[in-house]
């Protein structure tokens, strides 16, 4: 085989090795045919982005954490205030593990009936709230949670209006 034979066989094997890999990488980015998870893209079961979708709105509906620590730092109420507050947080917060248990032992989750018995937890947690604290505390409280929700990214079912 003479020199340049072996060079132009040479030249083409480095070409192929390098288009096979840009390739190989490209697919690996879910940059071909929209395989992969790469930028912006699910990438999964569609069935099982709805399951979790519907998981996260089932338990934003009722995140006990948040309004707690507004109540607790933003609406001026003392501790005897919050005293009666902290038993029907722990009432709710019981509520909550109880639903979430049967849940888990069931074959198929109900995500909207949780979310609905979680918002009318929620419902009559926000009624003794606004009758436990005065109107000026109360009006702050609800400040806060406006602030709260507006500082947090919007996500959810935003773009189909859902």
């Amino acid at each position: 085989m003479t020199r340049s034979l072996r060079l132009s066989v040479l030249a083409t094997a480095t070409m192929a090795c390098l288009i096979v890999g840009t390739i190989a990488v490209a697919r690996a980015q879910g940059g071909y045919g929209g395989g992969g998870r790469g930028r912006g893209g699910w990438g999964g079961d569609p069935a099982a982005f709805e399951a979790a979708r519907d998981r996260m709105d089932a338990m934003r509906s009722l995140d006990l954490a948040p309004m707690w620590a507004v109540l607790s730092f933003e609406s001026g109420a003392d501790a005897t205030a919050l005293e009666p507050l902290r038993i029907a947080f722990s009432d709710a917060w019981k509520t909550r593990e109880s639903v979430l248990a049967d849940a888990a032992t069931s074959d198929k989750i109900d995500w909207d009936g949780i979310k609905r018995e979680f918002g009318d937890t929620k419902k009559k947690l926000d009624d003794r709230i606004k009758s436990t604290l005065s109107a000026d505390q109360f009006d702050r409280y609800t400040r806060g949670m406006e602030a709260l929700a507006a500082s947090m990214p919007r996500g959810g079912r935003g773009m189909r209006g859902g």
